[in-house]
């Protein structure tokens, strides 16, 4: 089968510049910067709004009267009583997730830059060198499994970066157990940016219309090396190989019922990440 691929000489500088990955369920939009990897993630149950009813069945006979006006001919007048007694509060809005940070420590002058997406087997490759030393980065989204894989290697043990994760989203991120959790809320509606009003993200306190839940978790295998486990973020030291594993769950069952309370969504990691690795190439 012949090979494509999309290749670049350079770091995406805006968000249509990076190149996509995803399942069908998580979303990701890798930058590729070599010292400040931005991977812009998204999750497809992520939406303002909550569980509600918006039919207004006293609103029924503007339509039978915007019917009888077009049967008649007369348009306008049918429109101007849909516009005005027809329509109901904006549609909810699809919510970014957030963005996984790597800020990498690197001293030396970046060389030989390519990132590149295999668009046969959906995996992204960031390749440079720094004094020298290849370093090499391989990011995809499993089907079967439902997360995201992401592995640092350099020629040397030199990978040394801090990982964190930030959201514009209600959220916060904490380390526990040797992993980085993210836990977070979408809003309760958001109205359109076009539209003129006072607040266009709007979190209520009713339990009732609380918005849907997530909960993301990033976990570490390192081959050599040391991983710090700080209060938000997680730290490689002297590495040369790691692997990042990415896992995120929402509380959204149906558009019609109310999410239940989420638990921290655990990995199910099936062998050793290296090895799945190897599997899955």
């Amino acid at each position: 089968m012949k090979e494509y691929e999309l290749i670049y000489r350079r770091p995406a500088s805006a968000w249509l510049e990076s190149l996509p990955l995803g399942n069908g369920r998580i979303g990701a939009m890798v930058f590729g910067d070599p010292l400040h990897e931005r991977i812009a993630l998204n999750e497809d149950t992520l939406w303002s709004g909550y569980a509600k009813n918006n039919n207004e069945e006293e609103r029924y006979p503007y339509y039978e009267r915007a019917r009888d006006l077009i049967l008649q001919g007369n348009n306008f007048a049918a429109q101007k009583i849909l516009d005005e007694n027809f329509t109901g509060e904006w549609n909810e809005s699809y919510m970014p997730l957030g963005d996984m940070r790597l800020d990498f420590q690197h001293r030396g002058e970046i060389c030989n830059y390519q990132r590149k997406l295999h668009l046969n087997s959906g995996v992204m490759n960031v390749s440079y060198t720094v004094e020298g030393v290849l370093f090499e980065r391989e990011c995809f989204i499993s089907f079967l499994d439902n997360i995201l894989v992401l592995k640092l290697s350099s020629a040397r043990p030199q990978t040394n970066c801090d990982i964190s994760f930030t959201s514009l989203l209600k959220h916060s991120t904490k380390c526990s157990e040797e992993k980085l959790y993210i836990e977070g809320q979408c809003p309760s509606h958001a109205e359109p940016n076009y539209v003129d009003c006072k607040e266009h993200i709007f979190y209520s306190e009713k339990e009732q219309e609380q918005g849907i839940s997530f909960c993301g978790i990033v976990a570490v295998e390192n081959k050599d090396g040391t991983v710090l486990y700080e209060k938000n973020r997680i730290c490689l030291r002297n590495c040369s190989q790691a692997v990042l594993y990415f896992s995120v769950k929402s509380n959204f069952e149906r558009y019609d019922i109310r999410p239940k309370p989420l638990a921290r969504a655990y990995l199910n990691i099936p062998t050793s990440i290296l090895q799945f690795i190897v599997q899955f190439r």
